[in-house]
């Protein structure tokens, strides 16, 4: 590891006290400087979604309408969420402010630790808008500025039952509101989770790779995600069709998640493929599609990947419709594969308002799109490795049973390690 990457990345300015990411461009070899801005947008999210959740147990433990032990039931999960998103936040923090690589490099671990915490102290007192929020709005502007996104500006025209709210309104003013505000969270929490670190594609992926994070790294199951599908199992046989109908369940489960990795990998292909082209170019005045045509694969990633992270900076032409599930099927009963799950994005056939916004990815200059090809291919990179990591733990874990043949078969094919000696 060079010298430059063992060294901090989080500044402060003497005279304003304001805090910023140090400018490496002109110090020798290059860190990823994307990925460090990213995680401390992390923690300025967090931190805010902290802020909410406190004033909403402050409500909550005022409110004499709700029964006793309801307001309490509530109370006590307000405050467990508190205590996931400050653990995330530190973790956030610390990748940041380089802890990590200081540890990797030989410092002490104490010493490292010590000094970050001294900095988290210092950075929510003058740089993180707990106290002074036009200094966190000028740090995020800042942030942004050095990684800027391409808002939705045309709006989508997704049929929606009420008008949209703001993302500041009270909780309850609108369905709308709530959906976005309730997707945010969880984007935010898969994004921000080093297990993960990646933004899901919908809503079906989101809802599968949640609960998953609990079951990794956990002692008490050292199994990793098969403790889960032992419980789906145990679920479908006893409450729906006996032992078919739970392997079923968990081959429906392995093929969804192939289809995860499978479209994974081909937007980390689309997203290199189109990068390769760009930095053969000599100079960057034009749009993608005046360089490289009105179609490239990529360019359905990058909206999906632009609309996404609006949804999670509150951009209010973003909403929860846009990671609605799109499920394609050709049978409904036998053996085999029934349906593969897309996205509104990448989808062979996109209606006419997602497609819009893809042409208008392709005709943004290319000087704009630059820094959001870098951010979607390491969210897809780790998208693309947390499913293979998913899959390898389903095919080494898998219980000894001859039930479970056929869903460890499915993903030895997805991982390419499938064999006819596998069946004997």
């Amino acid at each position: 590891m060079s010298k430059i990457e063992q060294e901090q990345l989080i500044v402060s300015n003497e005279r304003t006290q304001h805090y910023a990411v140090r400018d490496f461009s002109e110090s020798g070899p290059a860190v990823n400087l994307l990925e460090r801005n990213i995680r401390l947008q992390n923690v300025l999210d967090l931190l805010k979604e902290k802020q909410r959740l406190e004033n909403y147990r402050w409500v909550l433990g005022r409110d004499t309408d709700l029964d006793d032990e309801v307001r309490d039931a509530r109370v006590e999960s307000t405050s467990a969420s508190i205590i996931n998103v400050t653990k995330h936040t530190k973790e956030q923090f610390a990748h940041a402010a380089g802890m990590y690589a200081l540890i990797d490099s030989g410092v002490d671990e104490h010493i490292a630790r010590r000094t970050t915490r001294s900095a988290f102290s210092d950075f929510l007192q003058r740089g993180s808008g707990i106290r002074d929020d036009k200094k966190a709005k000028a740090l995020r502007t800042r942030l942004e500025e050095a990684y800027p996104l391409i808002e939705a500006t045309t709006p989508i025209d997704i049929p929606m039952n009420e008008a949209e709210a703001t993302a500041e309104e009270p909780p309850g003013t609108s369905r709308v509101s709530r959906e976005r505000r309730a997707a945010r969270e969880d984007i935010m929490r898969i994004r921000s989770d080093d297990r993960a670190g990646f933004l899901p594609a919908t809503h079906k992926e989101k809802n599968l790779v949640l609960p998953w994070l609990d079951y990794l790294d956990n002692p008490d199951r050292p199994r990793g995600v098969w403790h889960q599908l032992e419980e789906v199992f145990a679920h479908q046989q006893k409450h729906h069709h006996g032992i078919s109908g739970g392997v079923e369940a968990l081959r429906s489960i392995v093929y969804e998640v192939t289809d995860y990795a499978n479209n994974a990998g081909a937007s980390v292909h689309a997203l290199e493929d189109l990068q390769a082209r760009i930095d053969d170019l000599v100079h960057y005045r034009y749009s993608l599609a005046e360089e490289f045509g009105d179609s490239h694969d990529a360019y359905a990633v990058l909206a999906r990947h632009i609309d996404i992270t609006g949804l999670l900076r509150q951009n209010p032409r973003s909403t929860a419709d846009m990671m609605t599930t799109k499920e394609v099927r050709w049978e409904h009963e036998g053996s085999g594969k029934h349906k593969r799950i897309e996205d509104q994005y990448t989808t062979e056939t996109p209606t006419e308002a997602y497609q819009k916004r893809i042409e208008t990815v392709a005709a943004t200059p290319i000087v704009e799109v630059r820094s959001v090809i870098a951010a979607a291919l390491l969210s897809e990179r780790r998208r693309a490795g947390f499913y293979t990591a998913r899959l390898e733990e389903i095919v080494s874990h898998a219980p000894r049973s001859r039930y479970m043949q056929e869903v460890t078969r499915i993903a030895q094919e997805a991982l390419g390690t499938y064999t006819d000696k596998d069946e004997k």
